[in-house]
This record gives structure tokens, sequence and C-alpha cells, in this order.
């Protein structure tokens, strides 16, 4: 049963939070000008770390956090750290298409941090 539960639930949020999450930071190395635009201006700076390295610390921990997912020892702590990372994207972008957007990301994340009955 468990296995049955993992095909038809867990897997679809594991494979959806992993698409976004490992390809959105794989972006910001490969775009970078257009993901600096997202970083807010009161990071640029801040702990002395620009807008672009920050951008870089960001995608890279996004990437790290989607290779987590991949592994059931690591599973439910990247998706905790990605609900974070995301509560933050929402409060700052509120309810904007993005704000919207990460709001259901954030569920599914949530979705894996919830121990299983």
């Amino acid at each position: 049963m468990q296995f049955k539960r993992f095909l038809s639930v867990e897997l679809f949020l594991v494979v959806g939070l992993f698409y976004v999450f490992f390809l959105f930071g794989i972006q910001k190395f490969i775009f970078p000008e257009y993901w600096e635009g997202w970083i807010p201006m009161w990071m640029d700076g801040f702990l002395g770390i620009s807008k672009a390295l920050w951008n870089k610390l960001i995608g890279a921990a996004e990437v790290v956090m989607a290779i987590g997912l991949l592994f059931r020892q690591t599973r439910r702590l990247a998706a905790l750290l990605m609900a974070l990372h995301l509560l933050a994207i929402v409060y700052i972008t509120r309810l904007s298409d993005i704000g919207i957007r990460d709001t259901g990301l954030l569920l599914m994340a949530v979705a894996l941090v919830v121990p299983k009955k």
C-alpha cells in the first residue's frame, strides 16, 4: 500500500517541486540578468553580498533542495526548506501572480513535510 500511495500522490509532488526548483535554480546561472531583477533591492549589499552573488547562492540552494527531494532520507528536510523559501517569496510578492503561484507550490511542499498516516 505504501508503494501505491507514493506512486499516486508523493511522486507527483516530488516531481512537480523538483521540476520547478531544479529548473529555476539552473536558470539563475544561465540567465542571471533576468533573475537578479526578482531579488529585492534591500538584499543588494545585505551581509556584504551583491545581488549577483545572492542570485547564485539562491540558485545553488534551489538546486540542492530539488536534489534533496529525490532521496527519502532528505525529502522532508528539503521540502521544509522549500516551504520556508516559498513563504518568504509569498510574503514579499503578496497577491501578485507570482505570490499566488508560489502559494500553490508552498502548499505542495507542506504536503511533503506533514507526517504521513
